[in-house]
């Protein structure tokens, strides 16, 4: 198209002074190269939703009267300019448009739209101009606070994030694949996590959410808020804190099984005069029994004597409703001291290398100390920070020292501290330690040591430790040396046997293991390391010189269990469950019998049982302790199958479960009252062949059946049946869905019913449902196809009764029959699925003048369908012509265009070059009256046409020199009775002087 005049025309100068009397209003995209201003008449309206799920844009307009079509501007950001809007359009749409979802947004980003309604190419209108805000994404990272609820539920609370609307709160525990969402959209900021498993450790991350976006979650990799849940223990696992000098915190862990708990305390003190120490009878504390698990002790208070402090002793049971009790937890003692009081300074202060950057700090414990503090310095350095060490429940106090420098000598110092403060630093120790070996003719390091308590359960006091490690390429042997934190000063040998260089070494340690037998080792720690050593020339251990040593493992410790005189038992004998009534339950067993034979088979008596129990579809097992052969189970639930095992237990250890089995399951069941299934389904089940029929049944699980049965009427005796017609019989089912495929007739109905069924007990018939096969397959839809612009087609068929969606194939080209259609390839693509209340479908974005073919079927419920309809095709309208005018005689004006293509009926490209083909109109400026030129004269070489206006059907018949002509042409063609039209193109000239 010739380049328009360059001036300020008389219509350039108008929209610019429009532009300038609405200064302040959104400016609109450009048209013909001039920017329009906003007008205050909007000819459609444009709004829009969020897409919920994503980050997506719904536009909404309402249809514009004779539009053919619609040009959607967009750009990002608020736009305040013609040129902010771009150089074309985002999208351009057919008339019948008036949706458009845009995936192309970025959440938080502010976008500006407007639309613009045509009919053919001439502007009907625009929009309003529609601003978008973006909200951006919060920043902020909330702080989490957990707290128990109990043993199975933690409440999460968080801190407000500015600018969120709302919060995923997300939790992982071990076993899981991944987090999961415990609220994705909570609006306050706390949540209760309930059902959760006792003694669990959960984690929990938050992060606050708006339409902007996410913030970032709570927490850090490696760093999340967890918090573990008590578990329930056999017997309760008894706490202490000291609040004050004369009062006691106690907490305990639950049984699972105690309705209430029995805490007694009592008092060990020296009598006054006497130097005896006196211990007290337990008494309960308080008088009645605890239904909570935690009590504060006020009256633990110190009473003259001829000691410091006064110890006080406690312990916990559990006790259940029918007066059974549970085994007594393990003791706790606090000392109560007297005001003023200074414990003792630590003695018996050691600090022994264990490797060149370890060394153990050990001391003898103190009376009364609620803790220690221990201080360390290197060289003539000032001491270090207090460190707290923890006293422990049995045997001395000590303090790994590690990441040292090697060949060092530290000092450290001890005191005890309590309530009244801390007392003396003890008197200092020296450890120095080990240098590291030079690498030159030195063994690689040992690696892997492990040291496991090997020791039989029926031994005597002698105890066994098994080391294992690492074999070490070309080592001859091994040198192991023991160490003992209560009684040595530093390593020392396994036997006594030959040095080499100041390192003992022991015999018969050529393989990478070794078991060591230590007398009167219980109840004590040992620590090992290992060496490599390639023996000299002479082979032997201990008596070359060149002997070649590897640098010593990493230590490792074992502690060995205290001497166990009384074997453990064997498992409990001949179990039994019997249900002594539709809610209680007698579980028996015979003691074990106990064996005083040879030490390694030797088996105790017992002296307790532990007996669990759980229900059918529960993993949970449950803890009842028990002191005879025999326990009542009562308060049950009926029609529910029990499972017990027990296991017989003494001082010496216990022995393995035995299963309580009663029946076929495994169980005992109770109760025969058996409900009916509910939520019972008959739904058409027709798949493949639709001439076979189907009706699928389904209905919710009932807990405890061990199967189903169904029954079908029949209508022809009036009798429930079996599937085949077999009157009072039943289908069975093990699951919760049966499908009927047979005996069926297409488009009836029948009725179905359930019942449950559990060994040989049954339950009563459900209601009956009815469920209705699907009419016969109906015909294909009717498909019309009708050219709506140059780029698009829009298609039109009849609903079909049952459709759930409808599937177009299109191909490029002209396909009459389904065979053919079917073996083409050429841009074929399905168009599917199409929701069966839309019967209209535009498919846009095609060739101009180009031959489409098209076949639809429906989508049935079931899998069904129905059969192709025969292939039908239709054309784009033809692309308008690029016209071009020229004048250089006064009375002619030429006009020149491309001959436009078009692909005829049969499917043979070719271009448009007859004069019938054109309509070419002129009229005079000023004047809205066209005239239609005579082109018969057209010429086309080379499919460049061309014709020569001369004014003849004008009168007079010439064209005015000097004068401005506006011409405008389109393509037409017909096929059939069909008439395809291209949009006009405009052009205008000047003839000459």
């Amino acid at each position: 198209m010739k380049q328009k005049s360059v001036g300020l025309t008389l219509r350039a100068f108008i929209i610019a002074l429009a532009l300038i009397l609405v200064a302040g209003s959104p400016a609109l995209p450009p048209f013909d190269g001039v920017a329009y201003a906003q007008s205050t008449n909007t000819v459609t309206t444009l709004s829009y939703l969020p897409v919920p799920g994503t980050s997506n844009l719904q536009l909404d307009w309402t249809a514009v009267d004779n539009a053919d079509s619609y040009r959607l501007w967009k750009a990002e950001g608020i736009v305040t300019t013609v040129a902010g809007w771009g150089d074309a359009p985002h999208m351009t749409f057919d008339g019948s448009t008036i949706q458009y979802v845009d995936t192309a947004v970025t959440t938080g980003t502010t976008y500006s739209y407007v639309l613009v309604a045509y009919e053919g190419e001439t502007r009907l209108g625009y929009s309003n101009v529609l601003e978008i805000i973006g909200t951006a994404a919060p920043t902020a990272q909330p702080t989490v606070t957990l707290a128990p609820m109990g043993l199975d539920a933690i409440t999460v609370t968080w801190t407000s994030v500015p600018t969120a609307t709302h919060y995923r709160v997300r939790y992982w525990t071990s076993g899981m694949s991944g987090w999961m969402d415990l609220d994705d959209d909570a609006t306050g900021l706390t949540l209760t996590h309930e059902n959760l498993e006792a003694g669990r450790q959960y984690y929990y991350i938050v992060r606050g959410e708006n339409s902007g976006g996410d913030g970032p979650y709570s927490g850090s990799p490696g760093n999340y808020d967890s918090l573990t849940l008590e578990g329930t223990t056999t017997v309760p696992a008894l706490e202490l804190t000291r609040v004050d000098r004369t009062t006691v915190d106690l907490s305990w862990t639950s049984t699972g099984v105690g309705d209430q708990y029995d805490l007694e305390r009592r008092k060990v003190y020296v009598a006054a005069g006497t130097g005896t120490t006196t211990t007290d009878a337990w008494g309960r504390l308080p008088s009645g029994l605890l239904s909570v698990r935690t009590y504060r002790d006020s009256a633990a208070n110190y009473v003259p004597t001829d000691a410091d402090s006064v110890m006080y002793e406690y312990r916990v049971r559990s006790q259940e409703s029918d007066g059974t009790t549970g085994d007594w937890s393990a003791t706790k003692s606090v000392n109560i001291p007297k005001a003023g009081a200074i414990l003792d300074a630590p003695t018996d202060l050691g600090a022994s290398p264990l490797s060149a950057s370890h060394i153990r700090v050990t001391w003898t414990s103190v009376a009364g100390a609620d803790f220690y503090q221990l201080q360390w310095k290197s060289g003539d350095r000032s001491y270090s920070a207090p460190i707290r060490v923890n006293s422990p429940d049995s045997g001395n106090p000590f303090y790994d020292h590690t990441n040292l420098s090697a060949s060092t000598t530290y000092t450290y110092q001890v005191r005890s501290v309590d309530i009244n403060g801390a007392g003396d630093w003890s008197a200092a120790a020296n450890g120095t330690t080990r240098s590291v070996q030079a690498a030159a003719g030195q063994m690689p390091k040992v690696t892997g040591l492990t040291v496991t308590d090997e020791t039989s359960s029926t031994a005597d006091d002698a105890r066994k430790a098994k080391l294992t490690w690492n074999a070490v390429s070309d080592a001859t042997h091994y040198d192991i040396q023991r160490y003992n934190p209560d009684t040595a000063d530093g390593w020392g040998s396994l036997a006594d046997t030959p040095t080499v260089g100041g390192v003992t070494q022991i015999a018969a340690t050529a393989s990478p293991s070794h078991e060591d037998t230590i007398a009167a080792g219980a109840g004590n720690t040992y620590f090992y390391v290992v060496s490599a050593v390639s023996s000299g020339a002479d082979g032997a251990i201990g008596t070359a010189a060149d002997n070649e040593m590897g640098e010593w493992s990493d230590h490792k410790s074992v502690t060995f269990k205290a001497h166990v005189p009384n074997p453990p038992p064997v498992t409990a004998e001949s179990p039994s469950a019997v249900k002594t009534s539709g809610t209680s339950i007698l579980v028996t067993w015979t003691a074990p019998a106990v064996d005083t034979g040879t030490a390694g088979a030797m088996r105790g008596a017992a002296t307790r049982y532990t007996l669990r129990w759980r229900t059918e579809g529960s993993d949970t097992w449950r803890n009842i302790a028990v002191t005879g052969t025999s326990y009542h189970h009562t308060g049950l639930s009926g029609n529910t199958s029990y499972f017990y095992r027990v296991r017989a237990e003494n001082s010496g250890g216990e022995s393995e479960y035995v299963a309580i089995v009663q029946n076929a399951t495994g169980g005992v069941v109770l109760g025969n009252t058996l409900t009916a299934p509910t939520g019972l389904t008959a739904v058409d089940a027709t798949t493949g062949d639709p001439a076979v029929p189907g009706i699928k049944v389904s209905w919710t699980a009932v807990s405890g059946a061990s199967g189903y049965e169904v029954q079908r009427f029949d209508t022809t005796d009036n009798m429930w049946g079996n599937f085949a017609g077999d009157d009072d019989q039943v289908e069975s089912a093990t699951g919760t869905t049966i499908t009927q495929s047979t005996g069926l007739t297409a488009g009836m109905t029948y009725l179905y019913r359930v019942r449950t069924v559990k060994e040989t007990a049954m339950s009563a018939w459900s209601a009956s449902v009815s469920g209705t096969t699907n009419a016969a397959v109906p015909p294909a839809p009717t498909l019309v196809a009708t050219s709506t612009g140059m780029s698009m087609i829009r298609l039109n068929w009849n609903g079909v009764a049952g459709a759930t969606s409808y599937e177009i194939q299109w191909l490029e080209g002209s396909y009459a029959t389904a065979d053919a259609f079917g073996a083409a390839n050429l841009n074929r693509v399905t168009i599917s699925p199409i929701s069966g209340t839309h019967r209209t479908y535009v498919h846009t974005g095609r060739k101009a003048g180009t031959r489409y073919s098209y076949r639809i079927r429906a989508l049935l419920a079931q899998g069904g369908e129905t059969a192709w309809q025969a292939p039908v095709q239709q054309n784009t309208k033809p692309a308008k012509p690029a016209l071009s005018a020229t004048s250089t005689i006064p009375t002619t004006v030429v006009l020149t265009w491309d001959a436009v293509p078009f692909v005829a009926a049969d499917g043979t490209a070719g271009h448009l070059t007859a004069a019938a083909n054109y309509t070419l109109q002129r009229r005079l400026e000023n004047t809205s009256t066209w005239a239609t030129v005579d082109i018969s004269a057209i010429t086309c070489p080379s499919n460049k046409c061309t014709v020569n206006d001369t004014g003849a059907d004008l009168t007079p018949p010439s064209l005015s020199a000097s004068t401005r002509y506006y011409y405008r042409i389109r393509a037409t063609q017909t096929l059939g009775t069909t008439v395809y039209t291209s949009y006009w193109d405009y052009e205008h000239q000047n003839t000459s002087n």
